[in-house]
């Protein structure tokens, strides 16, 4: 089952989602005094294309993965994600 969180502790916001056994995270922060709020990783759709690469679904994942970050839309994104996973069983 898809699983996706999203915390926030001393300002710095980490989001991981649990997909097809791999976690993928992304840590957003600001690191350096005065800098920009930024990513210590690729955001999550690169994950995913770099991840499954020659999936035949996966412009159906990238498109659920970017509706995490949705409150209406979340919960059918990850219904969608979890059902992909299911068909790779």
């Amino acid at each position: 089952m898809a699983k996706y969180s999203k915390v926030w502790e001393n300002g710095i916001e980490t989001s991981t989602l649990n997909f097809r056994g791999q976690v993928f995270t992304l840590t957003m922060g600001v690191w350096k005094e005065n800098g920009p709020c930024i990513s210590k990783e690729k955001n999550l759709v690169i994950q995913m294309e770099e991840a499954y690469p020659d999936d035949e679904n996966l412009e159906d994942i990238v498109e659920a993965v970017e509706s995490l970050d949705d409150d209406f839309y979340r919960e059918v994104a990850l219904v969608i994600l979890g059902n992909l996973e299911c068909t790779d069983k």
